[in-house]
């Protein structure tokens, strides 16, 4: 059965709903840890990649390098990431999270989806339909925020 245009609208505004509360709690997460959310975004990056340029990092924060490079200097003073030449690219560095830095960020995503869970317990849904509905709708905000496959729509891409 089809939604209707009402369901239909009601269901985008409550997804909307749900981003801007996930904004919210990072947030939060990220004041308790005394970072920005900047610093909070690059972590959950560095912890899905394990390891990224500062190139990367700053394409996928939508950065210049010369922001990025603040960014991973407020990481490292924080004891959250580290810096290493790059193995293969002696004009590179690699950026890693430490100890630290890796449970920093998997506090948030822990705190995020006990959150999230807790939500779904709270009704009866249909978990697999929902599940796919919300993959197919995150692909297709991916294809509308990149312009084709741009760096950063592909570092995304590539830590999902």
């Amino acid at each position: 059965m089809a939604a209707s245009d009402a369901e239909m609208r009601d269901l985008v505004l409550a997804l909307r709903d749900l981003v801007v509360a996930s904004i919210r709690f990072r947030d939060r997460l990220a004041a308790e840890r005394n970072v920005g959310v900047t610093e909070t975004t690059a972590l959950a990056y560095l912890r899905q990649a394990g390891e990224l340029t500062p190139r990367e990092l700053a394409a996928l924060l939508g950065l210049t390098s010369g922001s990025v490079t603040a960014v991973v200097d407020r990481l490292e003073s924080a004891g959250f990431a580290v810096r290493r030449p790059h193995p293969t690219d002696r004009r590179s560095l690699l950026v890693s999270a430490t100890d630290d830095g890796f449970q920093a960020a998997e506090h948030v995503f822990e705190q995020f989806d006990n959150a999230l869970e807790e939500g779904l317990r709270e009704t009866e849904i249909d978990i697999p339909g929902l599940t796919t509905a919300l993959k197919t709708t995150t692909a297709s905000v991916r294809r509308h925020t990149a312009s084709g496959q741009d760096e950063a729509a592909a570092l995304r891409a590539r830590i999902s």
